[in-house]
């Protein structure tokens, strides 16, 4: 009896052991957004700024968040335009459209935003949220991919992780 106790004691303390928040920065330290301590920093790659990921716990399927930067856009784009064209490029590879699309602002600044589903090449049902924005002739672009459930169960934590992006000049 004395053994159970002692190990519902252990997992009953490990499942509540609190994360530690860890700030990502891209290799400039001009974008940073804020996740815990789960996520771990992956890939060095051209026009990625950020790129973090994590397994999920409940699917053992990793999940993504990658802020990507395109510099050098046509002086007067505007972000509706910037948008259509980033997320059609996306979803008509992915044969999909997306399910929701809205505005937000995060920091002060406006975002466009689109969710989609979409079957991987491993027949898994996946789902990303993109957000673009304008910073001049530079767009930003944050991703989030996931499998749908998992996806479905931590799109509030995947929305704080967003809503902490910075990005100055």
């Amino acid at each position: 009896m004395k053994k159970l106790f002692s190990i519902l004691f252990i997992v009953f303390s490990i499942s509540f052991t609190d994360a530690e928040d860890v700030l990502f920065k891209s290799n400039d330290s001009k974008t940073k957004l804020t996740a815990t301590d789960q996520w771990k920093a992956v890939g060095d790659m051209k026009d990625v700024e950020i790129f973090i990921t994590r397994k999920n716990r409940s699917t053992g399927i990793p999940a993504t968040i990658v802020v990507s930067k395109d510099e050098g856009l046509k002086e007067g784009i505007d972000l509706k335009t910037y948008s259509a064209r980033k997320i059609f490029l996306q979803t008509a590879v992915l044969n999909t459209t997306p399910s929701i699309v809205g505005e937000t602002n995060i920091n002060g600044r406006s975002f466009k935003f689109f969710e989609y589903e979409y079957d991987n090449k491993n027949l898994l049902k996946m789902k990303s949220l993109v957000y673009h924005t304008l910073f001049g002739t530079t767009g930003y672009q944050l991703v989030v991919t996931t499998d749908s459930e998992s996806f479905d169960q931590n799109k509030p934590f995947y929305l704080k992780i967003l809503n902490s992006l910075q990005v100055t000049k």
